[in-house]
């Protein structure tokens, strides 16, 4: 049996999702053999791959921008270029499929569905395809293509979104969304802070810079660091930005504050954390809730990560709003109420869903 993954690293949600399920599903069942692509790195399209990816990176660090782009490639205008006339470009993926002669294509990524809509009308194949849709809530038409078999969402509002978009309910599946399945396990927390030169016993706030105002993030660090009214620690996870890296080690901190750059470690640093305040990804979101800890969201771009504050909010499970202001009065609410604080945290736990990956590959070994 053979499962092509097919995705497009535009950020971090598409790929993890992505990587998480083919891992779940080749540990469960070894005798498939998968094959991973990638849109942006194929190397028929590798320059154009990287073109797209600068300007949708510029773009996310534009707010305004990036919501007219959004709401324009949400049209169905948009819709019949993609159908009609981007799934035509691409011929080195078709000889892809007729070379690897897929039983079951998996995406993460909607510019796929497009592409294995034309391919299966053109050369009459009937592989079936399934897509883990990543956007929560708020979800993009460019999703829903008649070559798409089965839809797997991360909940209830999702489903309902994409039913009003005209999705059979037949072809929809809730499971979660495919995180790092570390993150539902055991976990020794005193060990991994004290290795980290950190306090155990004290709340910790996990800082993840992301994709956006990256300079907020620099305000809510420096903020936080000088704030002595409360007894916790801050970890800052800066990523692939050195820039704001370089900045924050500069300063100095009032609190016990540890800066780093990109790790590989996110599940430990989630789990590790009391707090997390990060930007309103995708793959991020779905983590820190998998991991149990609440979020608080002050950056998420207009489009599909208003979803995923519009579940935040919604749940009670953390804070999703861009005045600084409030962020701060949250946090400290927290940090002031240890049983708030940890009540919160059991809340988030039964919204939880670190099996998601494993719950989705066995979906996908179902039905092929």
């Amino acid at each position: 049996m053979k499962i092509l993954f097919l995705t497009a690293s535009y950020g971090t949600g598409h790929v993890t999702a992505n990587k998480w399920t083919q891992q779940a599903l080749v540990k469960s069942h070894p005798e498939v053999d998968t094959l991973i692509v990638d849109f942006l790195k194929d190397k028929d399209y590798s320059q154009s791959g990287s073109i797209f990816n600068r300007f949708y990176n510029w773009s996310m660090e534009m707010p305004i921008i990036w919501d007219k782009i959004f709401d324009l490639s949400n049209s169905f205008l948009a819709h019949f270029y993609f159908k009609n006339i981007f799934a035509r470009l691409y011929h080195s993926f078709y000889r892809l499929f007729k070379k690897e002669k897929p039983d079951l294509f998996v995406t993460t990524h909607p510019y796929w569905n497009f592409i294995i809509e034309n391919y299966k009308n053109r050369f009459k194949e009937h592989s079936k395809c399934v897509t883990i849709v990543t956007d929560s809530t708020a979800i993009h038409r460019t999703w829903i293509t008649s070559g798409v078999d089965y839809y797997i969402v991360a909940d209830e509002e999702s489903r309902t979104a994409m039913k009003v978009l005209g999705v059979d309910e037949g072809k929809l599946f809730v499971a979660g969304f495919p995180v790092n399945p570390e993150l539902g396990e055991p976990f020794d927390k005193e060990s991994f802070l004290t290795k980290l030169g950190m306090e155990t016993g004290i709340p910790t706030v996990l800082v993840v810079v992301g994709l956006g105002d990256v300079k907020k993030f620099i305000k809510i660090v420096h903020t936080l660091g000088k704030q002595v009214s409360f007894n916790f620690q801050i970890i800052v996870i800066t990523g692939k930005y050195r820039t704001v890296y370089r900045t924050l080690n500069k300063r100095g901190y009032l609190v016990r504050t540890k800066i780093l750059g990109w790790t590989n470690r996110m599940a430990d640093f989630l789990r590790a954390s009391d707090i997390v305040i990060s930007k309103g990804g995708g793959a991020i979101v779905m983590e820190t809730l998998a991991a149990g800890k609440p979020i608080i969201i002050p950056v998420f771009t207009p489009g599909q990560e208003r979803g995923n504050a519009k579940l935040i909010m919604k749940y009670g499970l953390g804070y999703a709003g861009t005045a600084l202001s409030e962020v701060f009065r949250y946090t400290y609410n927290l940090l002031s109420l240890p049983q708030r604080l940890t009540d919160l945290q059991n809340h988030v736990r039964r919204f939880s869903k670190p099996d998601a990956a494993k719950n989705i590959a066995e979906f996908i070994y179902k039905i092929r």
